[in-house]
């Protein structure tokens, strides 16, 4: 019996945070998260997602949930030797600074693995993903 291949995915905010509020992608974002197996992000994505449920009024079990999520990632750090490339591919994508930021983070992820697939629920950001030539989860 051959093992099953590793699902690799790289979350960007909008998908987290539809794993822990009642959204329209909420449906997805759960399949999506039973189909991973090996989760990566932007470590960004954590003070993102704090900010996302807070200005939503969430109680204090939405935010132990997203705290037990959180741990489930492997996270990417932008070091300033990478704000020139990171620069780029905003320009290139004209993305918000911290689209841009999930996206270079995605990219260096790729490198990891050539199969990895991008759960976004940003329309920008998964224009973006897709002209890389990174599938995004839908």
């Amino acid at each position: 019996m051959s093992a099953k291949p590793a699902k690799i995915q790289f979350w960007d905010t909008s998908a987290l945070v539809a794993l822990i509020a009642l959204e329209k992608h909420s449906t997805i974002s759960l399949k999506a998260r039973a189909e991973g197996t090996r989760f990566l992000a932007w470590n960004w994505m954590r003070i993102e997602a704090y900010s996302a449920l807070t200005r939503r009024r969430l109680g204090q079990g939405d935010f132990r949930l997203l705290r037990s999520i959180l741990d489930l990632f492997e996270y990417i750090a932008i070091d300033p030797l990478d704000f020139p490339a990171l620069e780029k591919t905003i320009q290139k994508h004209r993305l918000r600074s911290a689209d841009g930021g999930h996206l270079f983070c995605l990219k260096q992820a790729k490198k990891l693995d050539s199969k990895i697939t991008f759960v976004c629920f940003d329309d920008e950001l998964a224009r973006a993903s897709a002209s890389e030539g990174i599938p995004v989860y839908s």
